[in-house]
């Protein structure tokens, strides 16, 4: 190394953007040949070495963004941000300034591959960002998302751009030039669609109503600013709108070459693969140079690597090529490279360059201060307009400040191009941590897509008057869940003076997109590019029911089949708002276990674990969960032979309640065993009067049902009633073994905790629970110790109307107790 100044700090390499030559005049000189060491043993320093010291960087950034998301994840802070600040801490301001840490940390012959490796993962992204992405949304876009898009973007333009004006001559020595302020004022005003589907992703947000919204509107302000900045660039840089219009025309050219030549020829190719859901591994290559191609072009052409985007963008997403990229690519780029590129931009801050220069401070604050107060009111106006309500539409506000990598990757750039120095430049990536961390933490603590599940009247099979119409939202992941749900459906006696309308929905898991999809199923709708597999076997459900319907008289059942194509971890808000808008009372959800028939069980999904733990808190109706051992044991002229266990509380009674539906159906045989405990036992007439059950509603409740259910449906041939006096839990176990193997199915209450009292019956038995989400008594019938056989279904009654206060969270996953 040779200098005109022997001290090197770690700034002089944040300001580097070649990694060769600094500002000062310094160059660092290394040997070509120093890439792989020999190893300690045999005299070599392995960080003396390019590929060694390559490792020891990536594993540090690794580990020290892991380590800040870690703390700050629990608060809704941005994977992104974590890993900008993780980088801020590993910078000349903090632990950059050990002097033992520099030395091996920030040794110039590793600098320039690893800042090589960085924007490498960021073309991998924004291209894995583009194929995600269904550009579809913007002429699905709704009058609410134009407006937005527009209104935001353009309030925020303008409140900048009059601010630029006002502030031009003022600002001399602050900036470059005034076209700085330009430039910054259109990018910022902003709201970048890989930025929003990033943030939204982590919250669980995509598929919430105001998530669809933002990310519709963002889409727009996307594609209408890359065309609007390529002509305003050249138009600033060159003064000159000739070369302007040449600059935005080369774009054009370029997308139109993507969409035609390039998209058809992608497109040729999956057709004449194998149908599978992943590509092959040479179509997998191909698509990815075509990516780092298109990046290069618009390298050429000035425009960065927006092509890797554009060629995202345009390609189809879903089965099998969104698919192959996220399986193959996602988690690698995203996890372990993309890091690298956030934390060398937090690496380049200095914090104590704040100190010095207020006036200019000031006026580069009161700068972005505008922005985001422009932006936040151009998004607050149109959603009042359209009448969503306040709340909604400053969290919608928030949601379209969000800053994220986009944001970082321009303002690197500008640092490199000299256009921003040091302070300008920490001002702006603070203001990136500040709003992507705050408005990502407001959202998350203000916007609850589950509040709006909230029922005002009671949506219960209980509550239900005879010769209503049962509508039941019926949730099918696979052909494997179709027969016993038919087989509960069909025991509920449709007929058409108490009809059965089945609302059918193919849950279908997200993969390979960023946007949810839920739809009415239509017939032959399928497309070879979207979840090839999936359309075929949804068409099989539908058939299997739409044949279900066919055998029942004209108006007895009508089915209504959708698709609803979603992550696994926000699909109960799809399956929620479906019951809340068809006016459902019954859910009906698969187990997450499947048995084979020796009463063996496969491993567990935890994906659908995780969606029935939480539509059980939210859905607006009841909710069964349906545990299917296949076809059970039915007496000699009956096509179903079902039991009701009955303890008491609300569960139960919404359990009986569907029994005694099926007590109407001459092809069911039914019996209902109720469990009383022996001691304080005591039989109660309904027509006491109710200050003989102070403080005992519930109980009396239990007993005016049963004495309905008997009156009403008993026969003592068909429909069946006993009485079991048990005095422990274990005798109650001991019936319930004994008599379910005589039957086909069995209901039972889910007697949540929280909701019931325990009695004596109960106690201890919760205290061994392996299925939380079944209760006490579905647990012990779903648990392959106990030796049930028998198919059965779980009943929680409607959990919450609309003049509860109660706040519901979402139950936690613990998936270790699952395993």
């Amino acid at each position: 190394m040779t200098s005109t100044d022997n001290t090197i700090t770690p700034e002089d390499l944040y300001h580097n953007d070649t990694g060769v030559q600094l500002n000062r005049g310094m160059f660092f000189c290394h040997r070509a040949d120093r890439t792989i060491s020999a190893g300690i043993f045999l005299g070599d320093l392995p960080l003396d070495y390019s590929f060694p010291l390559f490792l020891y960087q990536i594993t540090v950034i690794f580990v020290s963004t892991r380590l800040v998301h870690a703390v700050l994840r629990n608060f809704g802070v941005p994977i992104v941000i974590s890993q900008l600040i993780a980088g801020v801490l590993l910078g000349p301001s903090f632990i950059g300034r050990s002097e033992s840490f520099e030395q091996h940390f920030f040794k110039p012959a590793g600098w320039e591959q690893l800042n090589t490796l960085a924007y490498l993962s960021f073309v991998l992204f924004i291209f894995i960002t583009g194929v995600k992405t269904d550009i579809g949304l913007i002429f699905k876009s709704g009058k609410k998302a134009t407006a937005v898009a527009f209104c935001s973007t353009g309030l925020s333009h303008i409140f900048l751009l009059v601010t630029t004006s006002i502030l031009g001559k003022k600002t001399n020595g602050i900036f470059t030039d005034e076209t700085t302020l330009i430039n910054l004022a259109l990018r910022w005003s902003m709201t970048s669609y890989v930025v929003l589907s990033c943030a939204l992703g982590e919250l669980n947000l995509l598929t919430s109503k105001l998530g669809r919204i933002a990310m519709s509107s963002a889409l727009i302000a996307d594609f209408t600013n890359i065309f609007f900045s390529a002509f305003m660039t050249g138009l600033i840089s060159h003064g000159n709108g000739q070369i302007a219009a040449y600059s935005l025309l080369s774009l054009i050219v370029f997308a139109l070459i993507l969409w035609f030549i390039v998209r058809r020829f992608v497109v040729w190719l999956i057709h004449r693969a194998p149908e599978s859901r992943f590509l092959d591994e040479a179509l997998l290559v191909l698509v990815i140079m075509l990516a780092l191609a298109s990046a290069l072009v618009t390298q050429l052409i000035g425009y960065n690597s927006l092509g890797a985007l554009l060629l995202g963008f345009m390609l189809p997403g879903g089965a099998p090529l969104g698919v192959t990229v996220v399986e193959r690519l996602d988690r690698l780029v995203a996890g372990i490279f993309l890091p690298v590129f956030v934390a060398l931009a937090g690496l380049r801050m200095d914090p104590f360059t704040l100190l010095k220069g207020a006036r200019r401070l000031v006026y580069f604050q009161s700068f972005m201060l505008i922005s985001v107060v422009g932006k936040f009111v151009g998004t607050i106006i149109p959603c009042l307009y359209f009448r969503l309500q306040l709340k909604d539409a400053i969290v919608l506000g928030f949601m379209n400040n969000f800053k994220g990598i986009r944001e970082v990757d321009y303002t690197a750039q500008w640092q490199d191009w000299r256009i921003l120095d040091n302070q300008q430049y920490t001002i702006l990536m603070i203001w990136v941590i500040i709003l992507g961390g705050a408005t990502s933490i407001l959202v998350k603590y203000l916007y609850r897509p589950e509040d709006r599940f909230l029922a005002y009247k009671r949506r219960s099979i209980h509550s239900s008057k005879p010769g209503d119409e049962l509508r039941v939202l019926a949730c099918i992941h696979s052909q494997n869940d179709v027969t016993q749900t038919l087989s509960i459906l069909d025991a509920t006696n449709p007929t058409q003076s108490s009809p059965l309308c089945v609302y059918l929905i193919h849950l279908i898991e997200l993969a390979g997109r960023s946007d949810a999809i839920i739809r009415p199923h239509k017939e032959k709708s399928r497309k070879p590019n979207k979840q090839a597999s999936s359309a075929s076997e949804s068409d099989r459900i539908v058939n299997a029911f739409q044949s279900f319907e066919r055998q029942h008289p004209q108006g007895a059942v009508t089915v209504l089949p959708y698709i609803c194509i979603s992550p696994y971890n926000t699909m109960h808000e799809d399956v929620c708002t479906v019951a809340l808008d068809k006016k459902a009372v019954l859910v009906l959800i698969p187990f997450h276990k499947r048995y084979h028939l020796d009463g063996s069980a496969e491993p567990p999904n935890l994906s659908i674990l995780t969606l029935n733990l939480n539509v059980i808190p939210y859905a607006p109706c009841s909710v069964g969960i349906l545990i299917d051992r296949g076809a059970g044991n039915a007496a000699a002229g009956y096509s179903h032979q079902v039991a009701v266990y009955f303890i008491g509380g609300p569960d139960d009674r919404e359990a009986l309640a569907l029994a005694a539906r099926m007590a109407e159906n001459p092809t069911v045989g039914l019996t209902v065993v109720r469990f009383r405990e022996k001691t304080g036992m005591r039989r109660v007439q309904t027509m006491h009067s109710s200050v003989d059950w102070k403080g005992n509603d519930d109980e009396r409740i239990d007993e005016e049902m049963i004495d309905d259910f008997v009156k009403d449906s008993v026969d003592d041939h068909r429909v069946l009633y006993r009485e079991e006096v048990v005095s422990t839990g274990e005798e109650l176990l001991g019936v319930i073994r004994e008599t379910s193997s005589l039957f086909s199915l069995l209901i039972v209450g889910r007697r949540e905790t929280k909701n019931h009292k325990e009695t004596s019956l109960m106690a201890g038995l919760s205290e061994w629970s392996e299925h939380p989400e079944l209760g006490v008594i579905g647990d012990l019938l779903a648990s392959t110790d106990f030796g049930c056989m028998v198919s059965t279904l779980v009943i929680q009654q409607q959990a919450r109307i609309g003049n509860s206060d109660e706040k519901i969270a979402v139950a936690d996953v613990d998936h270790s107790q699952h395993v």
